[in-house]
């Protein structure tokens, strides 16, 4: 699970079921303002080339959700704006 992480506000907390954000810009979340859904879009942004920095601590996060490989994930599942990132 992501412990910390590059993102656009401080106290984030995504998890395994968050889906990514549809559109670069959703990104844009103000401190206090999230319904405490999806909260992963904090960390997905386009900068830094396509790459973002990362802490990751091994406890209950599914490494075989929607969006992994072994969820059997495809390009066409990422909003078209990630399509380019690297897996």
């Amino acid at each position: 699970m992501p412990l910390f992480g590059d993102c656009a506000i401080t106290g984030a907390t995504p998890t395994d079921t968050d889906r990514p954000p549809a559109h670069a810009a959703d990104c844009h979340c103000v401190w206090g303002t999230s319904d405490g859904t999806n909260e992963i879009r904090w960390f997905c942004m386009s900068r830094h080339s396509g790459h973002t920095n990362f802490l990751f601590m091994d406890r209950t996060w599914s490494t075989a959700n929607r969006f992994t490989t072994l969820g059997d994930v495809t390009a066409e599942d990422w909003p078209q704006w990630m399509r380019g990132f690297k897996d």
